[in-house]
Parts: structure tokens; C-alpha cells; sequence
């Protein structure tokens, strides 16, 4: 399996930019929470199904991203996945996903507590099945985001050491 490559816009981050990395994703969602007189509580959920995500990396070589501009919005193709389960051999996947070699969706069944690799036999549009194994509590895949988002934070820092540290945070549109 090839290295997962970070990419903003036009931007590729090369290893030497990412030595050490971080990738973090928080769910977003439309959540409100009120009590109402007698004191029960009212949970509101009006949309949600989006994501943001702080990249922070550190390497001998900047990450390039001087030139990327905040306030408009790039396609940001992630390097560490997240994961989709379910009780079934059916998987549902966010549509917006990578699929470009090295960062294709993967199976797995959860045996035992442990994580086993299983084969993707099928898939419709979002859905994915997988390879029923016997003993399995769950089924999950793994995959990269790839979203579309308003570069809210881009900062970079160099030491005298030839070493550079770069922060950036994005919010899908």
C-alpha cells in the first residue's frame, strides 16, 4: 500500500513537510439543546453530516502552503481515515471520500475485540458490503475524507534547526 498523500487545492505535501502529523476531524452538526418549563429537556438537531479538521505537521521542509488563501475554499484530500460501522455487512460511507490509488475504502470485522481485514465483495453508490466473518460483533470501513472547505486557519514556523512546524484548519462548506 502507497504512503496516504496530503493534498489542498493544488498543493501536495511532500514526506519530508510531514515527519511527524496530525490529523484531527470533528463532526459538525445544527445541535440545540433547551429545557422547557417543567424542566425536560429538548434536543433539536437540524442538519449535520459535515466535518472540520486540524492538520498540523512537522518535517525539514515547509509545507508550501504560504500561498493558500483563507476565506475561499479548496478540495482538502485527508491522509489519515476515519471510520463508518455498522451491526450488519452493510457499510454506509459518507459520499464525500477519496478513491484515488492508496486511499481506497478498506473492510474490516471486529472479532473478539480485535480488528480483523476483510474483503469489500460489493458496492452501491454509498453502501459497501463486505465479507461476512464468522464470530463478528461489527463490521467497518475505513476511508479518507476528501471534503470541501473554507480554510479558516493557515500558520507556519521555522527553526534555525531546518525545522518547520505548520498548522492548518479547514471547515467543509
Amino acid at each position: 500500500m502507497t504512503c496516504p498523500t496530503l493534498e489542498i487545492g493544488s498543493i501536495i505535501v511532500p514526506q519530508q513537510g510531514r515527519h511527524t502529523f496530525e490529523q484531527e476531524y470533528e463532526d459538525l452538526q445544527g445541535l440545540s439543546f433547551n429545557r422547557v418549563a417543567n424542566g425536560n429537556g429538548i434536543l433539536r438537531n437540524t442538519w449535520s453530516g459535515k466535518i472540520s479538521t486540524t492538520i498540523i505537521g512537522r518535517g525539514w521542509a515547509p509545507s508550501a502552503f504560504a500561498n493558500l488563501a483563507t476565506g475561499t475554499t479548496h478540495v482538502v484530500k485527508c491522509a489519515i481515515p476515519r471510520a463508518a460501522s455498522s451491526n450488519t455487512t452493510t457499510v454506509t460511507l459518507p459520499a464525500s471520500r477519496r478513491s484515488d490509488p492508496g486511499h481506497t475504502p478498506r473492510g474490516w470485522a471486529l472479532v473478539d475485540a480485535v480488528l480483523v481485514e476483510t474483503t469489500i465483495s460489493g458496492v452501491a453508490g454509498d453502501d459497501y458490503t463486505l465479507d461476512a466473518v464468522a464470530g463478528a460483533q461489527g463490521y467497518r470501513v475505513t476511508y479518507f475524507p476528501q471534503i470541501t472547505a473554507a480554510i479558516t486557519v493557515n500558520e507556519g514556523s521555522g527553526e534555525n534547526t531546518g525545522s518547520y512546524e505548520w498548522r492548518v484548519q479547514a471547515e467543509e462548506i
